[in-house]
């Protein structure tokens, strides 16, 4: 149970590094990707500093779209994102 937990912290905190760095590709500042998403700045900047509770996958399609992530990038979060949901 103790490896199931550490397994989701390590996940969620990866996937909150990922959304930045894809944020950052993207030539994206805090302020513009909120305004795209219709978000607060507090809000995009509490994912990417991993302080966050649990995930909604449709807010991590919805990063990845405005990041013009590649089909590829946004399937490699699809794992990441079922691990921090955890069991």
């Amino acid at each position: 149970m103790v490896d199931d937990a550490f397994g989701a912290i390590v996940a969620k905190r990866r996937l909150s590094r990922r959304l930045a760095a894809m944020r950052l590709r993207a030539g994206l500042g805090l302020n513009e990707a909120s305004d795209k998403l219709g978000w607060s700045r507090g809000r995009l900047d509490r994912f990417e500093r991993n302080e966050w509770r649990l995930p909604d996958a449709s807010h991590v399609r919805d990063l990845a779209r405005i990041y013009q992530a590649t089909d590829g990038a946004t399937a490699a979060l699809v794992p990441t994102f079922g691990d921090v949901a955890g069991p």
